[in-house]
């Protein structure tokens, strides 16, 4: 996490430099990430990622049912870890996996859009924090569309 910080500070220190050069655009990916992940998932090419996220939400489901009733009959002891164990934390790491690749299926959809954007943050990130001297353009609804378009293709 401090790397990360450090990171993003020293983006922002260099941030005044980059600007100069080009326009920054935002895009609120939580706005748009449902949208992005069922077209990514549709590509015939992750087909196999689909149902693997598919059983890990259904199996992730019947975890939390299953300790639900547990914790209503008053089962005692109730071991938190084994409840770990059961599947939750694959569908965790599969979709910290997921977001990797929508990042980048997000940017090749932006760099397909024809525009020139030096820098693009998601505006959706309480991290995120941007100093500019012009406006910040928002790309959302225009990702979203793209996001629509392609989809439209793929089938």
């Amino acid at each position: 996490m401090k790397i990360k910080l450090k990171l993003l500070a020293l983006l922002f220190a260099l941030l005044p430099a980059v600007s100069h050069a080009g326009d920054i655009a935002s895009v609120n990916v939580k706005a748009i990430k449902d949208d992005l992940r069922a077209y990514y998932l549709s590509k015939p090419e992750n087909a196999e990622l689909k149902v693997k996220f598919e059983d890990a939400k259904v199996a992730e489901k019947k975890q939390q049912e299953a300790v639900q009733k547990a914790l209503i009959e008053g089962e005692k002891p109730f071991d938190m870890k084994s409840v770990m164990k059961l599947g939750g934390m694959d569908r965790y790491q599969l979709e910290r996996n997921l977001d990797k690749d929508l990042n980048r299926e997000l940017y090749l959809i932006v760099s397909k859009m024809g525009n020139d954007y030096d820098f693009i943050y998601d505006s959706s990130s309480a991290e995120t924090i941007i100093y500019a001297k012009k406006q910040v353009v928002d790309l959302t609804i225009a990702v979203k569309q793209a996001i629509f378009d392609l989809g439209g293709k793929s089938k």
